[in-house]
């Protein structure tokens, strides 16, 4: 495979070898023969690579801000780079905005990108002059996005009546949306109010033939099923399993997440049985349903609040 060959000369002292084997996959299309060293084989020492190896500093939350200083860093030699479509996307897909908080930045540095395939420039080309002040500036802006600071827990005590307040704009260039959202119990998870008569599902039509009034509405829909999958999930406190904290117990009430249903339809259950796993964390229960009894992960359940008297009728 190229990795190592045969040594045929004189076997230097001190000499060490590093224990391995070979892992078949006779499925696989791309390496059907992979090969794994064991680093913690100890050897006549007692001792294993792994444990002469030296253990830096835990760098992964700093990572954004070590970036940004790299950037900002004399020893970077930006200056002396050429600049091409390759750099200019390398660094550009470096951000990680999942939520979209620093799309009014980002969108400027794919505008860009954009740009540049329009020229049909190879990887390695340097760019125009114009589109590297231009990404020189999008490049300094970098220092800046360490100063942004957006809260993302909102609390309420009581339902009230809310409103849902959405603004979307588009260019030749590009196109956004804005929702601002005063913070009720129950319609926030449906994307309405309550009481509101419902629309027509116009999530997976196409664009193009839409009135504005059904592409507004298009937007607000695939706004609310992404809200529902990806940040409601994140409400619930979760301890990737390694402690028992507030854990299910028998008797407890819960709902029953379903991906195609809305939550106001989830179904109730009461946990029947637990099964604990060989760590004693029970990760998987029995609940009594309307329709029966069903077996379901602890991911899927979303436990009722209990009563005073811990007891839920």
């Amino acid at each position: 495979m190229g990795h190592c060959s045969e040594f045929n000369g004189v076997k230097p002292e001190p000499s060490f070898f590093l224990c391995h084997h070979a892992v078949f996959r006779l499925n696989s299309e791309s390496t059907k023969l992979r090969v794994v060293f064991d680093g913690s084989n100890p050897s006549s020492s007692g001792f294993s690579v792994n444990n002469l190896q030296l253990v830096g500093p835990n760098i992964q939350d700093s990572i954004f801000s070590i970036l940004l200083r790299f950037l900002n860093s004399q020893d970077s030699n930006d200056s002396d780079k050429i600049v091409t479509k390759r750099l200019i996307l390398s660094q550009s897909l470096k951000i990680f905005d999942v939520l979209g908080i620093l799309c009014p930045f980002t969108i400027q540095s794919k505008i860009l990108i954009q740009k540049l395939w329009i020229l049909k420039l190879d990887w390695n080309d340097p760019v125009p002059n114009e589109l590297k002040k231009e990404w020189e500036k999008i490049r300094n802006g970098l220092l800046y996005l360490q100063q942004i600071s957006v809260p993302r827990l909102s609390l309420i005590d009581s339902p009230v009546q809310i409103e849902l307040h959405s603004f979307s704009d588009a260019s030749m260039l590009a196109y956004g949306a804005l929702c601002l959202l005063t913070i009720s119990e129950w319609h926030f998870l449906i994307g309405r109010p309550l009481r509101s008569l419902p629309s027509p599902n116009v999530e997976e039509q196409n664009i193009s033939p839409l009135r504005r009034y059904a592409r507004l509405e298009q937007i607000r829909q695939h706004f609310w099923q992404r809200w529902q999958r990806e940040y409601i999930s994140e409400l619930q406190q979760r301890s990737k399993w390694r402690t028992n904290h507030s854990s299910l117990q028998i008797g407890d009430l819960v709902l029953i997440q379903e991906d195609n249903t809305s939550p106001l339809n989830w179904a109730l259950g009461r946990v029947s049985r637990l099964y604990p796993g060989a760590d004693g964390i029970s990760r998987v229960a029995d609940l009594e349903t309307l329709k029966g009894r069903i077996r379901r992960p602890f991911a899927r359940l979303c436990p009722l609040p209990k009563g005073d008297d811990d007891q839920i009728s």
